[in-house]
């Protein structure tokens, strides 16, 4: 009798929305942590294109 009872309470009671916004979350935490590491990643290799030493004209001994 009880056991009808939960089982009918959780049958009419509607689909929470909470995960949906969860897992929304996490996947736009990724997508900005990736985009954010791209840049990173960019700018570092900007800067040691910058910073890199002139060749050396004469040749190696």
């Amino acid at each position: 009798m009880i056991e009808e009872l939960k089982l009918d309470a959780a049958e009419k009671s509607p689909p929470l929305k909470w995960p949906r916004f969860a897992v929304a979350a996490v996947i736009l935490f990724f997508a900005l942590a990736i985009f954010w590491v791209a840049l990173a990643a960019n700018k570092l290799r900007q800067q040691r294109e910058v910073n890199a030493p002139l060749p050396v004209s004469t040749p190696a001994r």
